[in-house]
């Protein structure tokens, strides 16, 4: 049966159609146009060949013009003179001109390491190559026109925040890419190190914007100092805008991270201290019809390390990639005045006192960016294209809940009704507007048959998996060494779910408010299917604690991982209710592990540079794990039809 999205939920479901164009976040109410697929254009369409040229005459807009544009040179030099970096040379050369003169040098040679360029020969090369990998490989790149212009209109008054969403490693290059598409300058991209390392592709990503930034900078205050004040001369005197991702690094589970708020904090002191009046935020959704890394991301999601990017791998991956990797989508949100944001909030006569570079923010300023950030993560989601493959994913993870197959008659039923009880909550998916969803359903399927194939009859199965996990190093695992057979069972199950998450953004609340009534329905069951997963990794993570480390005295991350990982592949192996193959996620187990901490359930500290937990004596890690007893009983479902569903799987 597909689910109806008029079906009833128990007294604690949604109303059928809510759909707001607001979004409340934690310091206002942001109207918000409402999403639309119609919106989008395909910029490898014929029609849009002129765009993608590379050697067309780049008529560019500049976000922010100033009277004296500052080329990348003369933002190294800004750094320099500043008084923050002249007060580092003052304190570490104690008046020794020749000690100054070699610390002088010593920051020039770390602002060459960071400092972004700009060169246009270089961008265009580039260009010219992403056009041949993305007509290679996808069938289309969307880009949503109408607020793109929306933004463009904005530009002008203050510098811009870019803040992608980061699902790939090529969010940032796609971003160039289609900014210079659309004739706008590129802005100063934060990269990490792991780019800056791997030979040509490092100056080459510099060449087009990158500047480069150690990923821990321990006690070293000088390079902290630089780095600080380079990216303030970005926000004061830099007139293309930043962009960096504020979730940090990229989700291998395809939802949204905890935003960080150190990069984010750095770009928002200029506000504070007084120095620019505004900043215009602009959140960007990306989505993925097809993630390239996909099969890393289930590797690392199941303790695999990610192999070191090197150029020699990466020219390696470009030459023999000939799969369809679909569609990506990208929507410049609607962008956010900081200084509206923050309102009265926004105090910035207690910063006159002093000079600015002598200065840091206040707890509560802190605290207000990590609002907004948590606010920009949440405006990324509402944003983001649901492809027909996500609600393909849903409703397959739904029906084998309840031991029942999928023939291609009934997904097409279930994805429609799918896409319109999203759309009801205010998604924006493929389904909008299709007029044959059999064949949006067949070319998904076309695109992702490594996850889920038709049989001869017509029977939606799970693939195959033909990975050789011999080769993987057990050493460096950083859970526990599982068996083969529990891979082979947990890698298509983890691609699968891949592709459940990103609706876990609209499913997940409604889902928590079916859990507290009776579940009655079928789209209860639809909204519970996609915490299912979710609500075990938290039952088995706690039952660890509860069983193995109530009387340790304490432990670290990586010893729990490894133990909740046997643990679950032990009740795989016996074939117990409430365990799923998603409960080996090392990414859902640690998250787990810090909302215990922040409930108080566990205690966290620090030894020895590492962090160890313990168990509190209050009796809650007790208490929690009965309350998720409750609520896994109250879920329908026959988890062992997915150890079925694998075809071939020996346990």
């Amino acid at each position: 049966m597909a689910p109806n999205p008029s079906s009833g939920s128990g007294s604690g479901s949604r109303p059928a159609n809510h759909r707001s164009n607001d979004v409340v976040v934690e310091s206002m109410t942001i109207k918000l146009s409402p999403g639309k697929l119609a919106e989008f254009r395909n910029l490898l369409a014929p029609q849009y060949r002129e765009r993608r040229d590379m050697t067309k005459r780049y008529r560019v807009t500049v976000p922010f013009r100033k009277d004296q544009p500052v080329t990348p040179e003369r933002l190294k030099q800004l750094v320099l003179a500043s008084g923050r970096i002249q007060l580092l040379l003052d304190e570490q050369s104690s008046n020794d001109k020749a000690k100054r003169a070699e610390l002088a040098r010593t920051i020039a040679e770390l602002l060459d390491e960071i400092g972004l360029a700009e060169n246009l020969p270089v961008i265009r090369s580039l260009g010219t190559m992403l056009n041949a990998i993305f007509d290679r490989i996808y069938t289309g790149v969307y880009v949503n026109e109408v607020k793109l212009e929306q933004l463009r209109s904005r530009y002008g008054r203050q510098t811009v925040l870019y803040l992608p969403s980061h699902r790939s490693y090529g969010d940032f290059i796609l971003m160039s890419y289609v900014l210079f598409c659309y004739n706008i300058a590129i802005p100063g991209i934060a990269a990490g190190m792991d780019f800056y390392s791997m030979a040509g592709m490092g100056s080459a990503l510099r060449n087009t914007g990158a500047f480069y930034m150690r990923r821990t900078y321990g006690n070293d205050r000088q390079y902290w100092y630089i780095f600080r004040e380079y990216m303030r001369q970005l926000i004061v005197a830099y007139d293309r805008g930043i962009e960096f991702f504020v979730e940090g690094t990229r989700s291998r589970s395809n939802k949204a991270l905890s935003p960080k708020i150190g990069l984010l904090s750095m770009a928002l002191e200029p506000l504070f201290m007084g120095e620019v009046p505004d900043l215009l935020v602009v959140p960007v959704s990306v989505s993925y019809d097809r993630p390239v890394e996909e099969q890393l991301f289930v590797y690392e999601l199941l303790g695999v390390p990610k192999p070191k990017e090197t150029t020699r791998g990466l020219l390696k991956a470009l030459s023999i990639v000939r799969e369809n990797y679909g569609t990506i989508y990208l929507e410049f949100g609607d962008p956010l005045s900081a200084k509206d944001y923050f309102g009265e909030g926004l105090n910035r006569t207690r910063h006159t006192v002093a000079p600015t570079f002598a200065q840091t923010l206040a707890r509560e300023e802190r605290d207000a960016i990590q609002n907004l950030a948590n606010d920009v993560v949440h405006l990324q989601q509402h944003r983001m294209v649901l492809t027909a493959f996500h609600l393909i994913a849903i409703h397959y993870n739904y029906r084998k809940y309840h031991g029942q197959t999928v023939t291609l008659a009934e997904l097409v039923t279930g994805v429609t009704q799918l896409g319109r009880m999203l759309e009801d909550l205010g998604a924006v998916t493929e389904v909008e507007g299709c007029t044959d969803v059999q064949q949006l359903c067949l070319g998904a399927l076309d695109v992702h048959r490594n996850v889920l194939q038709l049989t001869g009859d017509g029977v939606l199965v799970i693939a195959r998996s033909y990975h050789d996990f011999s080769r993987v190093d057990k050493r460096k695992l950083k859970g526990y060494n599982l068996t083969d057979g529990v891979m082979k069972l947990a890698v298509p199950i983890f691609s699968l779910q891949l592709y459940c998450n990103p609706c876990l953004h609209w499913l997940a609340v409604p889902a928590m408010d079916t859990l507290d009534f009776a579940p009655q329905g079928d789209l209860a069951s639809v909204y519970l299917s996609a915490l299912g997963p979710f609500l075990c990794t938290y039952l088995q993570s706690v039952a660890v604690l509860v069983d193995q480390f109530r009387g340790k005295a304490q432990f670290t991350e990586k010893e729990y991982l490894a133990a909740v990982q046997q643990h679950v592949e032990q009740q795989l192996l016996r074939q117990e209710r409430n365990v799923h193959p998603y409960c080996l996620s090392l990414d859902s187990i640690s998250l787990a592990l810090h909302s215990l901490v922040s409930l108080g359930a566990v205690r966290k500290s620090k030894s020895d540079n590492v962090y160890r937990y313990d168990l509190g004596t209050d009796g809650m890690i007790e208490s929690i794990h009965e309350r998720l007893k409750r609520y896994c009983a109250l879920l329908p479902f026959e988890y062992l039809t997915f150890q079925n569903a694998v075809t071939g799987c020996k346990l």
